[in-house]
């Protein structure tokens, strides 16, 4: 047998067992907790030259696996020939605030060791921002008073029901709401 011929089927041999595979990682931006980011779609896609697969279900798991929501997949009993590919599509909704990370993967029918998977990633950010942040009073002597604004915003992209109050509640510190002026004239 000629060092071409060799070659070739040294080629072939990791050609055409080419693994099926899916793309790498879905990194999701920071999302306030509790709301929603954009999806991310995840291609799954048998190898050139592979023989055909047939998918099982995707499911996500992890301990943040609650964090990622499958909603929509082409993948489900879906026989994948050469070179062709499914979607599983994935939203992002943080429980709490900090890294999540969870792992999706696909079964392949008789492949129980060799299903697709792709990492999940994320962080949940506060639905708040307060600025300033942390509040410095400086050096107050008593009896006087100081005051401080503080812009208390939403970025968290939904609606939000604030119940201001001081914790923990002592005297030093007082929650002071400005008088709502009378717009209606009196008669």
């Amino acid at each position: 047998m000629s060092a071409g011929w060799t070659g070739a089927l040294a080629l072939c041999a990791a050609i055409c067992a080419a693994a099926p595979s899916a793309s790498a990682q879905a990194t999701f931006p920071g999302t306030p907790v509790g709301a929603d980011a954009s999806s991310q779609t995840i291609v799954l896609q048998n190898g050139p030259f592979a023989p055909p697969v047939t998918l099982g279900q995707p499911a996500v798991s992890s301990a943040d696996a609650a964090a990622f929501r499958l909603v929509a997949d082409t993948c489900t009993g879906r026989t994948l020939y050469s070179s062709e590919a499914c979607n599983a599509t994935v939203i992002f909704r943080p429980g709490r605030i900090g890294a999540h990370t969870a792992t999706l993967t696909v079964p392949v029918e008789g492949e129980p060791e060799a299903p697709f998977s792709s990492e999940l990633s994320g962080e949940g950010i506060q639905g708040l921002r307060l600025a300033p942040s942390p509040i410095d009073f400086g050096a107050v002597f008593l009896p006087s008073r100081s005051q401080q604004e503080v812009l208390v915003e939403n970025v968290s992209g939904g609606d939000l029901s604030l119940f201001p109050r001081i914790e923990p509640a002592t005297l030093a510190f007082r929650l002071y709401r400005p008088p709502v002026p009378d717009v209606c004239p009196s008669h």
